[in-house]
């Protein structure tokens, strides 16, 4: 990842730390909120965490980029990060 993706990335997890799962959701997708991107959609292995899922919750840091994770309770797992356009899944 380049310098600034790192600083995106550090800057979104920061900020989503300190909300709510409630804010989270009422943010926009291109803000600080998400959207669901059923798996199959996914160019990658998924790790064990996905379990029976069907979608994943997909969040935006650097220039828009997408991170996919899935929500365990209060925790987020984060399971991959785009670094360039496509790498994640075919927009």
């Amino acid at each position: 990842m380049s310098k600034d993706q790192k600083a995106s990335f550090a800057a979104v997890l920061e900020s989503l730390a300190s909300m709510t799962w409630a804010d989270i959701k009422t943010s926009g997708k291109y803000q600080l909120g998400f959207e669901m991107i059923p798996v199959d959609q996914l160019k990658m292995t998924l790790p064990a965490v996905v379990g029976d899922d069907k979608k994943v919750m997909v969040f935006r840091y650097h220039a828009k980029h997408p991170m996919a994770g899935v929500r365990r309770g209060a925790m987020l797992h984060l399971i991959a990060l785009e670094r360039a356009f496509g790498d994640l899944y075919a927009h």
